[in-house]
């Protein structure tokens, strides 16, 4: 992976173009290969048996480049943005620029955090200061005040920024009591709360099913993750309940048995 360029543009959006060299490309085509072969129907060959270049000759050099670009981009767009130490708020727009055995070149726009320049103002060590910032979540104009104190005082600096409207997908949550289908904003931060468990039984773990979908803690009856661009379905999971019966001893609330 290769970050060819990085341009700041209006709205606080970072625009990055990003090279995935031959050698990756190629060997990402042929893992897209291997696994689809055995679903691809040619004369004169058993299922799966295929050679490679028979099937590009009878389908195009290119059918299996669309696969290979979503297997690699989201890696490589990850990496270019811990690169570049960019602070996203949102999935990216993505362009793909070129394409072919020589690699593949692709666009990404994304959503930066704003920026707050301080001007002549300069923080020196051991100064405190408090951001406020108001996250609202209609379109509007927002607000971004750095507050100083300590031993360098000032005035504090404001930065009014434009919230437009973000992509939104759907959220299914099934909790004991049923299930609940609400639209979240990508990169919005989820909190979620496991509730009362169904009777007999008590809370064990949470799953989903998109691996992009990272849990805090998903042992806890409270976590939270970040919305992926995805439907995504997040399911409370339980057991059966048990009780503990303690002979000779007492169990405190921390779960210790003592005499």
């Amino acid at each position: 992976m290769n970050v060819k360029s990085v341009e700041k543009k209006e709205k606080s959006t970072v625009e990055l173009v990003i090279e995935i060299g031959k050698e990756e490309f190629e060997a990402a085509v042929e893992k897209v290969y291997k696994k689809q072969r055995g679903k691809i129907t040619v004369p004169g060959f058993r299922k799966g048996k295929a050679p490679r270049k028979i099937i590009e000759g009878m389908y195009g050099s290119g059918v299996f480049y669309e696969d290979a670009i979503n297997d690699l981009y989201p890696e490589a767009y990850t990496q270019a943005v811990e690169q570049e130490k960019l602070d996203t708020v949102s999935w990216p727009n993505v362009e793909v620029l070129d394409v072919g055995k020589d690699g593949l070149t692709f666009k990404a726009t994304v959503t930066v955090r704003p920026e707050v320049k301080l001007g002549d103002q300069t923080l020196i060590r051991g100064v405190d200061y408090t951001v406020e910032y108001t996250d609202n979540e209609a379109v509007g104009t927002g607000k971004l005040t750095i507050n100083f104190c300590g031993a360098f005082a000032g005035d504090a600096i404001e930065k009014e920024f434009n919230i437009v409207e973000g992509q939104q997908r759907t959220l299914t949550l099934t909790l004991g009591d049923g299930t609940t289908e609400k639209q979240v904003y990508v990169g919005q931060t989820v909190t979620l709360e496991a509730g009362e468990a169904p009777e007999n039984k008590m809370f064990d773990h949470w799953s989903a099913n998109n691996d992009g979908v990272k849990f805090a803690d998903a042992n806890s009856e409270t976590t939270t993750f970040v919305m992926p661009d995805a439907d995504v379905t997040v399911t409370a999971n339980y057991v059966d309940a048990y009780t503990v019966t303690v002979v000779g001893g007492f169990l405190d609330e921390d779960g210790t048995i003592t005499q």
